[in-house]
């Protein structure tokens, strides 16, 4: 129906992660969903507009508009993504596009049981209105010589409207220690010209060699350092 027609404007709207939405507003929020809202850090245009692949002056390619909401999708960061093309009421070879979203709330924390650890878990992203994430933990080991673990990790996620993704990562604990660093670009729409993946890791673990961790005697250090390119 719109296809091949030319995008005279895009316009993004970018909804709090409660109250109103595409469909309209609601009549009242409770107080938790106003705090939410008061405590979020809202995504910005000048980044979504990043991980839209079309523009003005361009014909509509529907495969470049599923892309794009792919994309948005991945990202994790919305819990509601609509695309809306309007015909030109005054030419109608042209169309209006709508970029409707609404932010999933950007802070979330949990507690939890994992590989015979106990851990506590934050993450919040869009901080400093930027698009990145930062994700942080700390736990308990049920292991008396290795009893405790924080760890985190930081990702800056398509720098400069590039698709290139920036991902660095942390575990540190009593007996192992390991940090890696990432930087990398997907195949992201029809027309990527260019992918790669570029990685490095340092491991300072320690091993038993007779495969018990509760065995101080039988620990012994092995360090290590991965790299990865394609």
């Amino acid at each position: 129906q719109f296809t091949g027609k030319k995008i005279t404007c895009v316009d993004v709207v970018v909804f709090k992660p409660f109250g109103c939405t595409p469909e309209g507003c609601p009549i009242a929020m409770n107080k938790g969903q106003k705090f939410g809202n008061a405590i979020h850090f809202k995504s910005k245009e000048w980044y979504i507009r990043g991980d839209i692949f079309f523009k003005e002056g361009d014909s509509i390619n529907p495969t470049l508009f599923a892309d794009t909401e792919r994309q948005l999708w991945r990202r994790n960061k919305f819990k509601d993504v609509k695309i809306l093309i309007i015909t030109d009421s005054l030419n109608t070879d042209n169309v209006e596009v709508m970029v409707f979203l609404q932010d999933r709330l950007s802070w979330s924390v949990s507690l939890g049981y994992a590989a015979e650890r106990v851990v506590f878990y934050a993450s919040t992203f869009n901080f400093f209105g930027l698009p990145n994430t930062l994700s942080l933990f700390s736990g308990v080991n049920f292991n008396k010589h290795n009893l405790w673990a924080v760890g985190g990790t930081y990702k800056y996620e398509n720098i400069q409207a590039s698709q290139v993704n920036l991902t660095t990562s942390f575990v540190i604990e009593k007996l192992n220690q390991n940090v890696a660093v990432s930087v990398n670009r997907n195949f992201f729409n029809l027309k990527t010209a260019l992918a790669f993946n570029a990685q490095y890791g340092y491991n300072n673990r320690t091993v038993s060699l007779n495969g018990n961790l509760r065995d101080p005697s039988s620990f012994v250090k092995a360090k290590s350092h991965n790299y990865s390119l394609w």
